[in-house]
């Protein structure tokens, strides 16, 4: 059987039509409820039963946070046919005119949630874990955080970045043309700067400069707030915040690492999640645990040992890429 397109970047494992299915029927059979006990464990089984079925299922994590349902639905065979395409220029285009995807063995078409096909088909994506830099044609400099999608738009004009969703490090290059970065709260303007933009769903999209200065205009407003050095500050699509100032922490993850003082385990468990390829969570009798400490993103089984060590902290595991953390 032909295998599946779209390896993350340097995954370049083949997948086959059949297992995918299997990872597509599964989740959606896992967003139409909550997961019980049971399905937790058949969903462990199953991700434990091939080593191929895990990173099928990391890549329908990915797209199902990414892609936007339509109205209509597409038939099975068109659906299939698209994903398998050997054309990646004609699977692109194919891709973007599908509103649903059909699961063998069902008797109907499952729609997915309405999630944004922007993502899915942007120029530049990271997996979750993954970091990775990337040099633009005009010289400015893009390291991007786990889970972060991009597109790229220069003309005569201007130089436009479209932030999806994620997390990236801008360093600009020299240029005549104006660069802005656009995410849907609106845009930042940098003048010769290096900066941060984070940008999650529906949330605040936040921004930290470490040199230089940037002009935040919200979408949906005319006041626009300049943003110093050393500063940081959030807004939405109507508002930005006050700046409050950047702590060494706030920049941490450029170089691979969480650093927190005193912060609840919940949170902590929730930012070091974007960074782990499954299910990391903490149970609520644990949740008000106090922390400090530095961690290196890239090796997710030694912070949880680590954490262990320090804190009255037992890990429960469904399979070790589903961990949660409980209070001795």
């Amino acid at each position: 059987m032909q295998p599946l397109f779209t390896p993350l970047h340097t995954d370049t494992t083949a997948i086959s039509a059949d297992i995918i299915e299997q990872a597509a029927t599964w989740m959606v059979r896992l967003q139409a409820s909550e997961y019980s006990e049971n399905e937790q464990h058949q969903h462990g089984e199953w991700l434990s039963a091939n080593s191929l079925h895990l990173i099928a299922w990391q890549r329908m994590q990915g797209l199902a946070q990414d892609i936007q349902a339509g109205p209509h639905l597409t038939s099975a065979p068109i659906a299939r046919q698209a994903l398998l395409s050997t054309d990646g220029k004609q699977r692109r285009m194919v891709l973007k005119s599908i509103a649903g995807i059909s699961m063998a063995g069902t008797s109907g078409l499952l729609a997915w949630h309405q999630l944004p096909w922007s993502s899915w088909m942007a120029d530049h994506r990271t997996a979750t874990g993954e970091q990775r830099q990337i040099m633009l044609a005009d010289g400015t400099a893009l390291m991007m955080n786990t889970d972060s999608a991009l597109d790229v738009a220069f003309s005569e004009q201007e130089r436009r970045i479209t932030l999806h969703h994620g997390e990236i490090l801008v360093t600009t290059a020299k240029d005549q043309r104006p660069l802005k970065i656009v995410t849907s709260n609106g845009t930042i303007a940098p003048v010769g700067t290096r900066f941060t933009v984070r940008h999650e769903d529906i949330k605040p999209t936040r921004v930290m400069v470490t040199e230089g200065a940037v002009r935040l205009q919200p979408r949906n407003s005319s006041n626009s707030k300049i943003l110093d050095a050393g500063m940081q500050a959030v807004f939405t699509s109507q508002e930005s915040t006050l700046p409050t100032p950047l702590t060494n922490a706030d920049m941490a993850w450029t170089s691979g690492m969480l650093v927190v003082e005193r912060v609840k385990l919940s949170a902590f468990i929730e930012e070091l999640n974007r960074y782990h390829r499954g299910k990391l969570s903490c149970a609520d009798d644990a949740a008000n645990l106090l922390m400090s400490g530095a961690y290196a993103v890239q090796d997710i089984q030694a912070v949880i040992t680590l954490l262990q060590e320090t804190l009255p902290l037992r890990t429960h595991y469904v399979t070790r890429y589903w961990i949660t953390l409980h209070h001795l």
